[in-house]
């Protein structure tokens, strides 16, 4: 039964932004080694948190930032307590000893010389003074160039968690002085169960696989599963969301629609798939669902073409460079390009055959 409606009117990331590192979905190899360096007293001066949007790497600093600052333990801590005056104020983002830079508008070397300038001085509160740069690979050569001389030999009561969703814009000076975890785009399913999760603690029923749906529409980004469901729930008409209402605000590519973007691809007609692309892109539809949705469809003509060779092969040569892509797409800045050029590629291939 759904529980009673939350009366918090925050977005749900922020509602359902995690307060500990064992709650943060889906990075769990990467929270483990945090936890083990914090039980073992080896917790590095300076890290870099890499990978695509909204799986979590600020907000990963922001909860290992607590634990290393928690006023209630006598020295870095797994459970942070969360009522001190430290953790509450990294939780609210007021934490004078945890500061949050954003690397793209302070990226000049004058900003990052007013950085180390600033290091030496202690916090008000809390045992060590946390900088979470994110966005770090935006810095300048300069800047970067200053920096390293920090991290080369920084004060012990100094942390740096470098966050970036492009890791190989980092010089490699600065990599070698930080420890490196990858953030990797988080599975659809347990987006999914994290989505149902949310749900009925917000007080709705949810059927029809709406939260894999969901989950199948962003790319691996929790935070943007987290959005979507959000917008979901406020347009929803009644306690019970469905895969009708995920349609209706959304939309999605009608079953004509999809086979008209098939045919195109195997006729290879490029001025089609051109403008199929291009309504989808416009609608927002995210790249990982429309790729999983062509899948699906070819597969299900497999069946029908197992007498006639040819055109199975021109099926099976669609569906492995779609599943190549998926793989890519999960991972890359620029999804929208890569999948219009793979589905242009598939068109002019089949063309010119």
């Amino acid at each position: 039964m759904a529980k009673k409606k939350n009366t918090n009117h925050l977005s749900l990331p922020l509602t359902w932004r995690p307060k500990r590192l064992e709650n943060v979905v889906g990075q769990e190899n990467t929270t483990t080694s945090l936890a083990r360096a914090i039980m073992k007293g080896r917790v590095r001066q300076a890290y870099i948190f890499a990978g695509m949007r909204g799986t979590g790497k600020t907000t990963t600093a922001r909860v290992f930032a607590k634990s290393l600052n928690c006023l209630e333990a006598q020295e870095p801590t797994i459970a942070p307590c969360l009522k001190c005056r430290s953790c509450e104020a990294v939780q609210t983002g007021d934490d004078i000893s945890v500061i949050e830079i954003d690397g793209a508008s302070n990226n000049k070397v004058d900003d990052a010389r007013k950085l180390i300038e600033e290091v030496g001085f202690y916090g008000m509160h809390g045992r060590f003074k946390i900088y979470i740069i994110d966005e770090v690979h935006m810095l300048t050569k300069p800047a970067f160039n200053a920096l390293l001389k920090t991290l080369e030999e920084p004060p012990s009561h100094v942390k740096f968690i470098l966050c970036t969703t492009e890791l190989d814009k980092i010089p490699k000076t600065v990599q070698s002085r930080c420890q490196l975890f990858r953030f990797h785009p988080v599975p659809a399913d347990i987006i999914a169960d994290q989505l149902e999760k949310v749900a009925e603690q917000e007080g709705l029923e949810t059927d029809d696989n709406v939260t894999i749906e969901l989950a199948k529409m962003v790319n691996g980004s929790m935070r943007d599963g987290l959005t979507l469901l959000d917008q979901l729930i406020n347009s929803a008409k009644d306690d019970k969301l469905t895969l009708g209402d995920l349609e209706g605000f959304f939309g999605k590519p009608s079953p004509k629609y999809i086979q008209n973007i098939m045919g195109a691809l195997s006729s290879g007609n490029v001025a089609k798939t051109a403008s199929a692309v291009k309504w989808l892109l416009e609608r927002g539809f995210g790249e990982y669902y429309v790729i999983t949705t062509l899948i699906d469809s070819l597969r299900s003509r497999m069946a029908d073409r197992l007498g006639e060779p040819d055109k199975l092969k021109v099926i099976v040569d669609i569906i492995l460079a779609l599943e190549k892509l998926s793989r890519i797409i999960r991972t890359s800045e620029i999804p929208g390009a890569l999948f219009e050029a793979t589905l242009l590629k598939i068109a002019l291939d089949r063309r010119n055959k």
